[in-house]
């Protein structure tokens, strides 16, 4: 039995991916894929929404309809990431012509591993850094993110914790209009 939650994701993916043709033509030579683009797509997002920890549960969850090993698919929700960054961007652009005059700009840490395994860490080591946030000391990155007042997503910028907050919020708002709202850590002193 397939949940509601994930039929109503991947029609919504399915009319995006269409619309805005996000994967492009399907390859004519090769083994066909088990399983198409767009369903990795919505199970990723499945994923998430539906709070599960991680894909074997996903794989648990729709192991007689795919009828595929759990190897098959991680590797099509990976290669699904890149394919959610191109519907991210289009979805910013839409939300950047038809947003609200009020926007707020706001930043958060992202943690990637604990601060005491930050020296072994190797995934993440070229982004990420030490920073001190109002939790504390952490090892990670940080997300820089604007929004209208209506809640769309306008603009994502994920940094190092040590990166100026003024310039990253003047990159982030460069071709944003209207009334802004952020921290007094964004307020350049002139």
């Amino acid at each position: 039995m397939i949940p509601a939650i994930y039929s109503k994701l991947k029609s919504i993916v399915t009319h995006l991916c269409q619309t805005f043709k996000v994967f492009g033509e399907t390859p004519k030579t090769g083994r066909p894929q088990k399983i198409p683009r767009v369903d990795a797509l919505a199970l990723s997002l499945y994923q998430h929404r539906s709070a599960r920890a991680t894909k074997k549960s996903v794989y648990e969850d729709f192991e007689n309809v795919l009828k595929c090993s759990y190897k098959t698919l991680v590797v099509s929700m990976n290669k699904a990431g890149l394919a959610s960054l191109k519907l991210l961007f289009v979805i910013m652009r839409l939300g950047k012509k038809h947003a609200h005059p009020v926007k707020c700009t706001d930043a958060t840490d992202i943690p990637v591993c604990l601060r005491k395994n930050a020296d072994s860490h190797k995934t993440m080591r070229q982004f990420a850094g030490f920073g001190r946030s109002s939790k504390g000391w952490f090892y990670g990155l940080k997300m820089t993110m604007t929004r209208d007042y209506e809640g769309k997503v306008l603009a994502v910028r994920f940094t190092a914790p040590g990166a100026n907050d003024r310039d990253i919020f003047r990159k982030v708002n460069e071709d944003i209009n209207g009334i802004i709202v952020a921290d007094a850590g964004y307020v350049s002193k002139q």
